[in-house]
């Protein structure tokens, strides 16, 4: 599969190795060159950097279960770092 027609206008904003496929983190989102609103994960196309189990069906529930764990997280780092400001302020004053 490749995410590149899904991607559409969005495609220039990943990083890309040198064989030109998407760089994949650990918890299958795209590395964007640049901070973007959403992040972006895959379910599928990551045999380049997971290994080739990684397009098996028999794995989809614990790559689901680990996407959902990291837009959990990284909401969750979203909010602490724009409540943090705020905090700071009331602490001091």
């Amino acid at each position: 599969m490749a995410p590149g027609r899904l991607l559409t206008s969005l495609d220039g904003h990943f990083l890309r190795d040198d064989a030109g496929r998407y760089r994949v983190e650990r918890n299958y989102r795209l590395s964007a060159a640049s901070p973007l609103p959403a992040d972006v994960y895959l379910q599928g196309g990551t045999e380049h950097t997971h290994g080739l189990t990684s397009s098996l069906l028999s794995n989809l529930a614990v790559r689901s279960g680990e996407i959902v764990e990291s837009i959990v997280q990284r909401g969750t780092e979203r909010e602490l770092t724009r409540s943090l400001p705020v905090a700071a302020e009331r602490a001091g004053g």
